[in-house]
């Protein structure tokens, strides 16, 4: 990982080796990245500096480091990087979707075949203390401080496979309802560009965002099994869509208006509770096989909760295949984007970077957040994770497993019976303690293997008396 302490120079190594790792310079190709006028720093060059801006200890901003010129890695101005940042033309979304695809085929060269991969949706708010000069900014209902706030809605499409985290592609979106916004988008956008895209996505409703969301990571190649969401998802609607592009749910469910069809009866949570029998004392209390009132068959699966043992918490799956066990493990992976949220506000200045009135400019540095967090994931992952070792790591696990339990015990006692030797050779043990050392350590192991079989037999039972 990278260290507060280590250098300028080594930091700009390591960020430069990812970097070209990734395939950067490419992606940023195909994502129709370009500068509008200038000669100095290519488009590559002014991208790199972005990304590793808020790595440095001193600055509060990417516009900081212009006042210290031996941080500057590139040729460049204030007014370039604000002119970039400002490009409607530059699709961030894209290069995002692009990265996010490169790596998530590297990390799926190091899981098994059979292993489940998740999509996992959320949101979070960020708020803006500025002027209500902002492009887009908007009055937003904050679900965790039960306020208003002035800001934006971050929603975040990311991907998992149980071990690392990836954000696919995000939205930053102010409200549909003009009366909630404070400033209007700027009327001087061509209609051809992204930029007059994303800002009529960011007055659309958050579940057609989300469903555009996951069409676009499927379009750029990005396979998943199911679809991770909070309650404020898990609506029917909103589920059936997601089952027809070919996606199952599994989501947390609120008792709410909703209705399951359940032996002839068309009931609420709670009824439906009620009316399930054979209720457990463990953590998975119950489940059902339900129909919604649209027919669509779920699984629903009660769980203790464990902050108050006399209430529960529902989860539900369109895969009825799956066991209990396997929905909670799966939807266990949701907390991730989570993570994810507070790694990018508090490490990588997620809403707080930019100080910008223009949209794009604020689009662009929400999508920076998103693309360091990938390239840390990815020197985790390779770095720390022994799992990155791949088929080596799967084909040594294989063959220790292979190992019969009789060798492996005769490979322990035949290291415990040559430390006496070892410590003799080492000049550690006297020559006239050498035997004697030697007879301890080899009745030791008789007794601790006599115990062992004795044991064996309690749990076994005598074989000749069979």
């Amino acid at each position: 990982m990278i260290s507060q302490n280590m250098s300028y120079d080594n930091l700009n190594n390591a960020l430069s080796l990812v970097f070209r790792k990734l395939k950067m310079p490419s992606l940023l190709k195909g994502a129709g990245f370009k500068k509008r006028n200038g000669f100095g720093a290519s488009v590559s060059d002014i991208v790199f500096m972005l990304l590793s801006s808020c790595f440095y200890r001193s600055n509060k901003s990417i516009y900081g480091n212009f006042g210290h010129s031996d941080r500057v890695p590139v040729c460049t101005s204030k007014s370039s990087i604000y002119r970039f940042l400002s490009n409607e033309r530059n699709n961030w979304r894209l290069l995002n979707l692009k990265l996010a695809k490169e790596v998530i085929d590297s990390f799926t060269k190091l899981s098994d075949a059979d292993r489940r991969y998740c999509l996992i949706l959320d949101d979070s708010m960020l708020e803006s203390r500025k002027g209500k000069e902002v492009e887009l900014l908007s009055r937003q209902y904050d679900h965790v401080s039960k306020t208003f706030i002035k800001g934006f809605n971050c929603l975040q499409l990311g991907w998992s496979d149980g071990v690392s985290y990836v954000p696919v592609a995000s939205a930053l979106l102010s409200t549909p309802k003009e009366e909630n916004r404070y400033c209007e988008a700027t009327d001087s956008i061509d209609k051809r560009t992204s930029g007059y895209k994303r800002r009529v996505e960011a007055m659309s409703r958050k579940p057609n965002v989300a469903v555009n969301l996951i069409k676009q990571s499927q379009n750029t190649g990005i396979s998943a099994d199911y679809v991770l969401m909070d309650s404020w998802f898990t609506t029917e609607p909103f589920i059936k869509e997601i089952k027809d592009i070919g996606l199952d749910v599994i989501g947390m469910v609120k008792p709410l208006r909703q209705r399951y069809q359940y032996q002839g009866q068309l009931l609420d949570l709670h009824k439906l509770f009620k009316a399930i029998p054979n209720k457990k004392s463990g953590d998975i209390i119950c489940s059902a096989i339900v129909k919604t009132k649209g027919d669509i068959p779920i699984k629903l699966v009660f769980i203790r909760n464990r902050n108050c043992s006399n209430e529960y918490l529902a989860l539900l799956s369109t895969d009825t295949s799956l066991d209990c066990e396997e929905i909670v493990r799966l939807y266990a992976r949701r907390w991730l984007i989570e993570t994810n949220f507070r790694a990018q506000k508090q490490y990588f200045r997620l809403g707080t970077e930019s100080s910008a009135r223009d949209y794009d400019n604020l689009f662009a540095f929400m999508n920076i957040s998103s693309i360091r967090y990938i390239m840390l994931e990815f020197i985790r992952r390779y770095n720390i994770d022994e799992r990155s070792l791949g088929e080596l790591f799967r084909s040594t696990c294989q063959q220790l497993e292979d190992i019969p339990f009789v060798s492996a015990i005769e490979s322990l006692m035949l290291s415990f019976n040559n430390i006496a030797k070892k410590l003799f050779e080492a000049k550690v043990l006297k020559k006239n303690c050498f035997a004697k050392a030697q007879k301890i350590i080899t009745d030791s192991l008789s007794d601790w293997f006599t115990g062992i079989c004795r044991y064996l037999k309690q749990i076994l039972g005598d074989p000749i008396a069979t």
